[in-house]
C-alpha cells in the first residue's frame, strides 16, 4: 500500500514539473528560468562609506522605513546572521553598521 501511494507521488511529481517545462518552452523563456529564485539580488559590492541607500538594501525596507520597521528587520537579520550562530562576522558587522545609519537617520 506505501508503495503505491509513492509511486503516486513521483508520478505526481514529474507531471507537475514536466508541465512547469512546458509553460516555460510556450512563453518562450528558456527551460530551467521557471526553476530560478523569482527576487533578483544586487550584483555590488559594499561602499566604503555607508548611505541610506545601502543600508536599505542591507536591511531590506524602504529609506523612509520607521524605527519600528528597521528594529524588526535588524533583529530578524541577525538572528540568521549572528556569528555565534556560525554567521559571517563581516555580515553582522554590516547589518549593524546599517541598523545605526538608519536609527541615527531618523534623529
Amino acid at each position: 500500500m506505501t508503495s503505491v501511494f509513492l509511486a503516486g507521488c513521483a508520478v505526481a511529481g514529474a507531471a507537475y514539473a514536466a508541465r512547469a517545462i512546458v509553460k516555460a518552452g510556450r512563453a518562450g523563456k528558456p527551460l530551467l528560468s521557471a526553476f530560478r529564485p523569482s527576487k533578483s539580488f544586487y550584483e555590488g559590492s559594499f561602499d566604503h562609506q555607508m548611505n541610506k541607500k545601502e543600508a536599505s538594501m542591507i536591511l531590506d525596507v524602504k529609506e523612509n522605513a520607521s524605527r519600528p520597521e528597521v528594529m524588526t528587520r535588524y533583529k530578524k537579520l541577525m538572528v540568521l546572521n549572528h556569528p555565534d550562530q556560525g554567521g559571517s562576522e563581516y555580515i553582522a558587522t554590516k547589518i549593524n553598521e546599517a541598523k545605526d545609519f538608519m536609527l541615527k537617520a531618523k534623529r
